[in-house]
């Protein structure tokens, strides 16, 4: 590995580690978004707790993540296994930022900002087939892989090799893995949330 290398994964670990969701939540409403919700440090988790606006801001701050560490690559013209090892670099600074212990979130939306600066046709196609399908059947995680479908498709049409393909598959099997990994968790912070809203509920109605 080159020096150029070296600098083009550590940025993308850098990048992938700063933790939007904690510090947009944080300046917008002074709560840990660790300790609301489900305790994701992701854009669902600030939509449903910090509302549309900022919740908006965290999704679009983290899909530049993995665009920003494309652009690294492609301006250090690296080799193109660095990209892919850069692409997983922005993964992990995501689910383990070293600025919060190792607490973040699942990374859909970085991994989506990679994907969307490295073919950004492909990508346009699957943001716009998300976008109409979440608005339809209003399930995130269904559009989301509804886009996934049509991102595939519209790689292998402007003729992206199947290895490309094939890493784009793997990199959502990994932030899948990471959400499975998480739901545990996530659910006692769920139950949490709920008994507090419960009983700010009951102390109102006094």
């Amino acid at each position: 590995m080159t020096l150029l290398d070296a600098l083009a994964v550590v940025a993308a670990y850098l990048f992938g580690s700063i933790p939007f969701a904690y510090l947009v939540v944080k300046w917008g409403t002074g709560r840990d978004i660790r300790q609301i919700g489900n305790g994701n440090v992701g854009a669902r988790n600030a939509i449903r707790t910090s509302g549309l606006k900022l919740g908006m801001t965290v999704l679009l701050l983290d899909v530049c993540k993995g665009a920003l560490a494309y652009l690294v690559c492609w301006l250090l013209d690296v080799r193109p296994v660095t990209l892919y090892v850069a692409a997983a670099m922005v993964l992990l600074g995501h689910w383990f930022p070293v600025w919060l212990r190792g607490r973040g979130g699942v990374g859909q939306a970085a991994a989506s900002g990679l994907f969307l600066a490295l073919w950004p046709l492909a990508g346009a196609i699957a943001v716009a087939v998300f976008l109409v399908s979440l608005a339809i059947i209003r399930i995130w995680n269904a559009a989301y892989v509804i886009g996934a479908v049509a991102f595939i498709a519209a790689t292998r049409w402007r003729g992206v090799p199947w290895s490309g393909v094939i890493f784009f598959v793997l990199i959502m099997l990994a932030t899948l893995a990471k959400k499975l990994a998480d739901e545990p968790r996530q659910k006692v912070m769920r139950a949490r949330s709920a008994q507090s809203a419960d009983e700010s509920a009951a102390k109102a109605g006094e």
